[in-house]
């Protein structure tokens, strides 16, 4: 669980062949200013839970998906593998 979002906002994290993937759900709106530039996104109810979240993401994750960036169909054209 993260918090930070909502209280019991989630993550998913995937092992696949290329790494780990997590699925950040509203923790993470855009992987360029969220997770890349540890931004935080314009809603949350913990800035400390909120931040802690952006710092897992970003260390643990080789492919993040979070919930509103259409960037990521260009990242990822044919799905994760």
């Amino acid at each position: 669980m993260t918090g930070g979002h909502s209280p019991a906002h989630q993550m998913l994290y995937v092992e696949v062949p290329s790494g780990t993937a997590i699925v950040a759900g509203d923790v993470a709106y855009r992987v360029d200013v969220n997770v890349k530039q540890q931004v935080p996104m314009g809603y949350f109810v913990s800035l400390e839970d909120t931040m802690a979240a952006l710092g897992r993401v970003a260390r643990d994750g080789d492919h993040v998906l979070p919930s509103h960036d259409s960037a990521i169909y260009e990242r990822y054209p044919d799905g994760i593998a």
